[in-house]
Protein backbone atom coordinates (compact mmCIF):
# COMPACT_ATOMS: atom_id res chain seq x y z
CA UNK A 1 0.00 0.00 0.00
CA UNK A 2 1.54 3.42 -0.91
CA UNK A 3 1.55 6.55 1.62
CA UNK A 4 0.10 9.58 1.00
CA UNK A 5 2.20 12.33 1.51
CA UNK A 6 1.12 16.06 2.93
CA UNK A 7 0.89 17.56 -0.35
CA UNK A 8 -1.61 14.80 -1.85
CA UNK A 9 -3.91 15.37 1.02
CA UNK A 10 -3.86 19.15 0.95
CA UNK A 11 -4.49 18.64 -2.66
CA UNK A 12 -7.54 16.44 -1.74
CA UNK A 13 -8.47 19.03 0.91
CA UNK A 14 -8.26 21.63 -1.63
CA UNK A 15 -10.62 20.11 -4.08
CA UNK A 16 -13.21 19.47 -1.69
CA UNK A 17 -13.36 22.82 -0.10
CA UNK A 18 -13.41 24.03 -3.91
CA UNK A 19 -16.30 21.64 -5.03
CA UNK A 20 -18.04 22.85 -1.50
CA UNK A 21 -17.95 26.66 -2.48
CA UNK A 22 -19.21 25.69 -6.09
CA UNK A 23 -22.26 23.48 -4.11
CA UNK A 24 -22.61 26.37 -1.45
CA UNK A 25 -23.14 29.01 -5.02
CA UNK A 26 -25.49 26.58 -6.65
CA UNK A 27 -27.60 26.39 -3.54
CA UNK A 28 -27.92 30.11 -3.38
CA UNK A 29 -28.85 30.43 -6.29
CA UNK A 30 -31.66 27.26 -6.47
CA UNK A 31 -32.78 29.57 -3.17
CA UNK A 32 -33.27 32.98 -4.81
CA UNK A 33 -35.38 31.23 -8.21
CA UNK A 34 -37.33 29.33 -5.45
CA UNK A 35 -37.82 32.57 -3.58
CA UNK A 36 -39.35 34.03 -6.95
CA UNK A 37 -41.26 31.38 -7.63
CA UNK A 38 -42.82 31.72 -4.48
CA UNK A 39 -43.68 35.52 -5.29
CA UNK A 40 -44.93 34.70 -8.16
CA UNK A 41 -47.10 31.79 -7.32
CA UNK A 42 -48.29 33.96 -4.18
CA UNK A 43 -49.00 37.11 -6.82
CA UNK A 44 -50.87 34.45 -8.95
CA UNK A 45 -52.83 34.10 -5.82
CA UNK A 46 -54.07 37.20 -5.49
CA UNK A 47 -54.63 37.51 -8.94
CA UNK A 48 -56.88 34.50 -8.75
CA UNK A 49 -58.92 35.29 -5.55
CA UNK A 50 -59.93 38.88 -6.90
CA UNK A 51 -60.95 37.34 -10.03
CA UNK A 52 -62.68 34.75 -8.30
CA UNK A 53 -64.87 37.18 -6.66
CA UNK A 54 -65.93 38.96 -9.64
CA UNK A 55 -66.98 35.31 -10.95
CA UNK A 56 -68.94 35.02 -8.12
CA UNK A 57 -70.52 38.32 -8.40
CA UNK A 58 -71.05 37.40 -12.17
CA UNK A 59 -73.11 34.05 -11.06
CA UNK A 60 -75.19 35.28 -8.32
CA UNK A 61 -76.71 37.77 -11.11
CA UNK A 62 -76.95 35.29 -13.13
CA UNK A 63 -78.60 33.06 -10.69
CA UNK A 64 -80.79 35.66 -10.21
CA UNK A 65 -82.06 36.17 -13.89
CA UNK A 66 -82.48 32.36 -13.61
CA UNK A 67 -84.97 32.66 -10.82
CA UNK A 68 -86.75 35.50 -13.32
CA UNK A 69 -87.42 33.18 -16.00
CA UNK A 70 -88.02 29.99 -14.12
CA UNK A 71 -91.10 31.86 -12.08
CA UNK A 72 -92.41 33.52 -15.50
CA UNK A 73 -92.37 30.03 -17.08
CA UNK A 74 -94.16 28.86 -14.14
CA UNK A 75 -96.73 31.43 -14.67
CA UNK A 76 -97.04 31.18 -17.92
CA UNK A 77 -97.28 27.41 -18.20
CA UNK A 78 -99.86 27.75 -15.09
CA UNK A 79 -102.02 30.21 -17.64
CA UNK A 80 -102.19 27.73 -20.54
CA UNK A 81 -102.95 25.02 -18.20
CA UNK A 82 -106.10 26.79 -17.01
CA UNK A 83 -106.86 28.27 -20.22
CA UNK A 84 -106.86 24.67 -21.51
CA UNK A 85 -108.94 23.64 -18.61
CA UNK A 86 -111.60 26.63 -19.00
CA UNK A 87 -111.48 25.83 -23.03
CA UNK A 88 -112.52 22.07 -22.13
CA UNK A 89 -114.90 22.90 -19.79
CA UNK A 90 -116.51 25.45 -21.77
CA UNK A 91 -116.47 23.02 -24.74
CA UNK A 92 -117.34 19.79 -22.23
CA UNK A 93 -120.14 21.76 -20.94
CA UNK A 94 -121.26 24.79 -23.00
CA UNK A 95 -124.44 25.73 -20.59
CA UNK A 96 -122.53 25.96 -17.55
CA UNK A 97 -120.72 29.07 -18.32
CA UNK A 98 -123.56 31.58 -19.68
Amino acid sequence: MSKVTQSELQEIKDLIEGLDQKFDKKFEKLETKIDNVEKSVMQLELKMEGKLGKIEGKLDGIDKRLDNIEFVNRTIFGGLILGLLLAMAKYLFPNLLT
